[in-house]
């Protein structure tokens, strides 16, 4: 029984070791890998995604004469 618990811890502290040097690799990597590409610079950083919310102060009516829907 002793024997059988022994075996155990050794297998919890070997699991808990692997976990840990997975999250560090993980970590580690993702640390150095990130940076900026293309045209973009320290002050020019550009990032898409997610949504916008856009409130319109000053009257019910929006003109905008001569736009089109565009992926640019």
């Amino acid at each position: 029984m002793n024997n059988q618990n022994k075996g155990m811890k050794i297998i919890i502290a070997v699991c808990m070791i692997v976990i840990l040097l997975l999250i560090s690799i993980g970590l580690s990597f993702a640390y150095f890998t990130a940076g900026l590409t293309g045209t973009e610079d320290i002050t020019t950083i550009s990032i898409t995604g997610g949504v916008m919310d856009i409130v319109y102060a000053g009257g019910q009516k929006i003109n905008a004469h001569g736009i089109s829907p565009s992926n640019d």
